[in-house]
């Protein structure tokens, strides 16, 4: 294996692996379990832990910075937008076709602009993804107690099945709609399902036949 592994142990009931930006495999364990047994899980997972660390090294890789000028470009909901920046005594966000404008009382100032930015991306993303939780939760039976948004380098989604909170990646907000159902459906489905075995997979291809391919389209495959 050409990969770090972190394992932890936890008052948990089932193992968790994620991968971070960095690349590092941080595994959660419970207690009781066995290292031999991680030991084992971790080379059946290899394949799929070494795709993830590829997909997540070449995300940031391609990945361009906003500089909050004019001209930047920036992507959301899939499409890209030029940025174009306003002095104003107000600040807020207009959107046309083609173009994203700050309208900014300090626009020589970057925090300033990506705080209204970021401001008015969480406020949408938030509504699409309150709604599309509603939906999909209720036509496939499950519904989280709470749903949070945040900035999330490794993940675009996460689910405290104990809890019932789906944490939701700020970042979905530069997706099309169809790549933002699947991570909804999927944070959903681990509700019953806290793995990714193959009831769990089978149980998201049930309600997303396609989900292969919104998958890709998530991760800028297709």
């Amino acid at each position: 294996m050409n990969f770090k592994v972190t394992v932890t142990r936890k008052k948990i009931k089932n193992i968790i692996i994620k991968i971070n930006s960095n690349g590092e495999v941080l595994v959660s364990a419970p207690k009781r379990v066995p290292q031999k047994y991680i030991d084992q899980l971790i080379m059946q997972k290899e394949k799929w832990i070494v795709e993830k660390i590829n997909s997540i090294t070449e995300y940031y890789s391609n990945k361009k910075s906003i500089s909050y000028i004019d001209d930047d470009e920036i992507f959301y909901l899939g499409k890209k937008y030029i940025l174009e920046v306003i002095p104003s005594k107000k600040n807020f966000i207009e959107q046309d076709e083609k173009k994203i404008f700050i309208y900014c009382k300090k626009p020589e100032s970057i925090e300033e602009k990506k705080k209204i930015l970021n401001k008015w991306f969480r406020e949408k993303i938030a509504a699409i993804l309150e709604k599309l939780t509603v939906e999909i939760g209720k036509k496939v039976g499950f519904l989280p107690d709470e749903i949070k948004i945040r900035s999330m380098k490794s993940r675009w989604g996460s689910c405290n099945t104990t809890r019932k909170i789906i944490t939701y990646n700020l970042h979905l907000i530069e997706k099309p709609i169809s790549a933002i159902e699947y991570v909804v459906l999927h944070e959903l489905s681990h509700i019953p399902y806290p793995h990714h075995q193959k009831e769990f997979w089978n149980f998201v291809e049930k309600y997303m036949p396609d989900w292969k391919l919104r998958k890709k389209i998530l991760n800028n495959k297709a």
